[in-house]
């Protein structure tokens, strides 16, 4: 019975590549939402004692966003949902290798960083759900199977995976560049670079997994989106007739 039923949407998973690569991109994603209260609270106060620029940071990043959320439709109709992704993602991806090789000793050059980081973390959460709903027609498609709600369960879980590797790693990560915990407690000159480091090393990282994900995993391009939705239509009229 329901058993069974797993088995069989979980080799369909298997067998269907673009949600993969979403998934995978997805394990990236949320390792840098549910990682950026916690390193924010982190770099902000070991490496700059400057806790009060994370509300800056905040309210500066809106008028950011606000340029961005009209933006990212326009560039879709340009050049599709897929590729934003991973033009963002690269963008996000170049300045957070630049803050993880170049020591910003600036907060408020770190702080502009930061907030154009925002560009690839936007269009992903804006994007990837079309991508889901593209991957469940993509199994249709194949196999002829229609599974959307148990697909949808493993898709979450591996949001969830994210949430949960980014809360456990961050706090292991630290402990081994020799961070120590409590109110008083003033960090060794090491640690302080350790978690400069560490909070740094993480957004790249993600955003590679997105680029990993989306960009080799991932393989439906427009062209195949377009030719996957036509034999669609066409499979369907004659199933009303």
């Amino acid at each position: 019975g329901e058993k069974f039923e797993f088995v069989k949407v979980f080799k369909a998973v298997l067998k269907n590549r673009p949600l993969l690569g979403v998934m995978f991109a997805t394990i990236g994603s949320m390792l840098t939402i549910t990682g950026s209260s916690q390193t924010y609270s982190y770099i902000y106060k070991e490496v700059y004692h400057n806790t009060d620029m994370i509300t800056i940071s905040t309210v500066a990043a809106m008028p950011f966003m606000i340029v961005v959320f009209p933006l990212i439709p326009k560039m879709v109709k340009k050049f599709g949902k897929r590729n934003v992704i991973l033009y963002t993602s690269a963008f996000s991806l170049v300045i957070s290798v630049f803050k993880l090789v170049f020591y910003i000793e600036d907060v408020v050059v770190y702080t502009a960083l930061n907030i154009l980081t925002l560009l690839g973390q936007t269009a992903f959460t804006m994007l990837i759900w079309a991508l889901v709903s593209d991957c469940l027609d993509y199994s249709e498609w194949k196999t002829g199977m229609r599974s959307d709600g148990s697909m949808y369960s493993l898709y979450t879980f591996s949001r969830k995976i994210g949430s949960t590797v980014a809360s456990t790693g961050i706090a292991a990560s630290l402990g081994l560049v020799g961070y120590v915990s409590g109110q008083n407690v003033t960090q060794t000159a090491e640690a302080v670079k350790g978690i400069y480091y560490v909070c740094n090393a993480i957004p790249t990282l993600c955003y590679l997994l997105c680029i990993i994900g989306i960009g080799f995993i991932f393989n439906l391009d427009k062209k195949t989106t377009d030719q996957m939705y036509a034999e669609m239509a066409e499979r369907r009229a004659k199933e009303m007739h």
